[in-house]
């Protein structure tokens, strides 16, 4: 017999929306299959941040999207094969294309992970659950790095050296990813603090 994935109540007949919840729980059905959804590519991200950060201790990280039009972030990563977009959001939104990625601070660096190209600016569960494979990956010491100001209002960082990165993080639902920038702009200061030159 079929049981209610949300309550776990058995479904004495096939019913309502997609037969696999009881009518009171229903109306809960989009939002626990967002939850689930974000468990899921929550998982992902973490698994791909260890993929590339094997010996590293994490301080932290977030998802960010960047411009690549300065010839220094497109000679770094170089071109991806076609035009890869992630979850199959690309035929669905328009807009500019961005890179995509996540962006994680360790004791002593600060690493990119690029993803691929997005197209638009929304970042949701489903980009992360489709099969991506593994990203490309940097590292910078965080002594070495030069902002180019504070974390603006529209939650972007920017780095002018040796990489010109402009950042954009989203409001993705992991915990403290609009936060992040902020952690970022404080381990570079604090790093240049320890290592004056």
């Amino acid at each position: 017999m079929a049981k209610c994935l949300i309550c776990g109540r058995p479904l004495p007949f096939v019913r309502g929306l997609h037969s696999i919840t009881c009518e009171e729980c229903e109306p809960l059905w989009p939002d626990f299959l967002a939850k689930r959804k974000l468990t899921e590519a929550k998982a992902i991200i973490e698994s791909e941040i260890e993929y590339h950060l094997k010996n590293e201790k994490i301080q932290g990280y977030g998802i960010a999207f960047w411009d690549t039009k300065e010839a220094a972030v497109s000679a770094m990563f170089g071109k991806m094969v076609g035009s890869m977009f992630l979850g199959g959001l690309g035929s669905q939104m328009t807009g500019k294309t961005h890179r995509l990625g996540f962006l994680v601070l360790s004791e002593s660096k600060f690493w990119i992970i690029d993803m691929g190209e997005i197209v638009g600016e929304k970042i949701v569960a489903d980009t992360f659950l489709g099969p991506v494979g593994h990203g490309k990956s940097i590292a910078f010491a965080l002594k070495d790095l030069i902002l180019q100001e504070e974390v603006s209002e529209e939650n972007t960082l920017t780095i002018i050296n040796p990489v010109q990165l402009k950042m954009t993080f989203s409001s993705f639902s992991i915990a403290g990813n609009n936060d992040i920038a902020y952690s970022i702009a404080e381990a570079i200061k604090t790093a240049k603090k320890q290592h004056p030159e």
